[in-house]
């Protein structure tokens, strides 16, 4: 039977959403689960919406804002880490899609590759990291930019309160893309006073931005300062909000970080030195794959520098009688998007954020986010040009290899993740499946309580429970940023069933059910005499028989 255009187009549709959805799928098995991301799913179970003042604590010992709690709400449906993994990514690529597409067809097909199967945008979409989360933000902070300057949508005037304050809501490290977003959002407006009475003409739109701004402003930072005293928003670290206090200082640092821009915009992403990619920093991938994964982080530099040539090549044209063979509405959405990633750059650092500027592994976690603006300058460079189509084709030939190689990297990782024994726990920790099959297993052998001990800092997260001590003893978190936070969650949501040890600042292994620790760690010889030892990947479950 012959097919018509239409049913293989549908065929074609249907192949791709299915391996979509396996490939997101398989990639939410490897996401990290750790306390930082646990804690936040445990405090949306734990406590109702109205009682949730605070998110997670900042490595600055300052309370979060309560919006990732808010969105959580919605995530502890699952029962399963994987699940909500899958589910962050789907949503948020979704969004993402929405927020970039275009009218050209061809152009929205590499768009949904792009995010579909990037290696970096799963792992960025996966969780719920707050730094990671504001990618989403940025990519709705281009769509409502875009549609107010180049499409005329003026109505979405009404939403530029609503985009500005979301970041901060959700990281107080937001800030910056917050004071951001409103300096591009004035400007937008500046530019186009003549037609500022078509702003507030749309009724409809008005009342359903204010009805959110007021629901964000309620809900999450009328909660915060009424359960926050102001004198407790002095950084603790040593850095400060606004860390110069002259001028001068401020225009002498930030012109020396200009000067290293140009050669930061290069090599940004394009190795394991300048990109937040923790897996690379564990001892279960084979060569092939560390090969695959670098290939993947030099094909970002080559793309940056193409990008750059041809961004820089078109504005020349553009003044030549070349000029018509320009998508010039194009150029200048990429110049805007240069221009945010800039400004980010530099002005996050002058406001006692992060300086990026020297790679530093946790900085480059918080510019992880920007990830999605270098992607949307990678994905319209072969549209810049309008007749040049050899060059065009290179370009899309180019970026569909990349895409392939992040499909072919991602299947490896997994692979390799899963299936190999570690001699030490790395920051990429362990798979979220052993920890539910852990999880189940343990659930068979108890009732409504159970007694664990959970021996997991493997020397990198010996930290934990000083933190935990410190900075979440107030009754709202009952020290509930402990080691084995995760494990605690799936007890409780999935059987409802509860540590005894929870809330306690110090656990003891000391006449409990069970110990849970890695197999690459020796197993002490003081905690059970009669005991039994059951294996789940890398990690080691050990089950005290002298209380049966």
């Amino acid at each position: 039977m012959k097919l018509s255009n239409r049913q293989i187009n549908i065929l074609k549709l249907l192949f791709a959403a299915i391996f979509l959805i396996y490939f997101k799928y398989s990639f939410a098995q490897i996401i990290a689960w750790r306390e930082d991301e646990s804690v936040t799913l445990w405090l949306a179970l734990v406590n109702n919406l109205l009682d949730s003042p605070f998110g997670n604590i900042s490595s600055k010992g300052i309370p979060n804002p309560n919006l990732s709690i808010v969105l959580s709400k919605f995530l502890i449906i699952f029962d399963s880490l994987s699940t909500v993994a899958f589910v962050l990514s789907l949503l948020q690529m979704s969004i993402i899609f929405y927020a970039l597409y275009s009218k050209n067809y061809e152009y929205n097909i590499i768009l949904f590759s792009f995010i579909g199967f990037s290696l970096y945008l799963t792992y960025l979409t996966s969780t719920i990291w707050y730094q990671f989360m504001i990618t989403t933000l940025n990519a709705l902070f281009l769509k409502l930019i875009f549609s107010y300057v180049f499409e005329k949508k003026h109505y979405l005037f009404w939403y530029f309160p609503l985009i500005s304050i979301l970041p901060a809501s959700l990281y107080l490290g937001g800030l910056s893309n917050s004071i951001l977003f409103s300096l591009f959002f004035l400007m937008a407006i500046f530019f186009n006073l003549r037609s500022f009475k078509s702003n507030i003409t749309n009724i409809k739109h008005f009342f359903i931005s204010i009805t959110l701004f007021i629901s964000v402003l309620l809900i999450t930072w009328y909660q915060y300062f009424t359960n926050l005293g102001l004198e407790l928003l002095k950084i603790q670290s040593g850095s400060q909000f606004f860390p110069y206090s002259r001028l001068k200082d401020y225009l002498y640092v930030g012109f020396q970080y200009i000067k290293d821009t140009p050669q930061f915009f290069m090599n940004i992403f394009s190795s394991t030195e300048s990109i937040y990619f923790l897996y690379t920093y564990s001892d279960k991938l084979t060569e092939r794959t560390l090969d695959l994964i670098n290939l993947t982080f030099i094909s970002h530099k080559v793309l940056n520098i193409i990008s750059g040539l041809i961004i820089f090549g078109s504005l020349i044209l553009m003044y030549t009688n070349y000029k018509e063979k320009i998508n010039k509405e194009l150029v200048y959405k990429n110049i805007i998007v240069l221009v945010y990633i800039f400004s980010f750059t530099i002005i996050t650092p002058l406001l006692g954020g992060r300086q990026f500027l020297q790679f530093d592994i946790m900085a480059l976690s918080v510019f992880a986010s920007v990830y999605i603006c270098f992607l949307f300058i990678w994905i319209s460079i072969p549209f810049i040009f309008k007749d040049l189509k050899y060059i065009k084709s290179f370009l899309k030939a180019f970026l569909y290899a990349f895409i392939l190689l992040n499909v072919l990297t991602s299947f490896y990782l997994r692979n390799d993740y899963l299936n190999t024994q570690s001699s030490y726990l790395s920051e990429a920790d362990e798979s979220a499946l052993y920890k539910q099959e852990i999880v189940d297993f343990i659930a068979k052998r108890t009732g409504n309580e159970v007694n664990i001990y959970y021996d997991l800092s493997g020397e990198i997260y010996n930290w934990i429970p000083e933190f935990n001590e410190k900075k979440y003893s107030s009754p709202y978190y009952l020290n509930s940023f402990s080691l084995g936070r995760d494990f605690d969650y799936l007890f409780k949501k999935k059987y409802n069933i509860d540590n005894s040890q929870e809330g306690n600042v110090k656990r003891t292994f000391k006449d409990t059910d069970f110990y849970i620790g890695y197999v690459f760690e020796e197993f002490p010889n003081n905690v059970y005499k009669n005991y039994k030892h059951y294996k789940f990947g890398n990690f080691r479950v050990t089950e005290n028989l002298g209380n049966k």
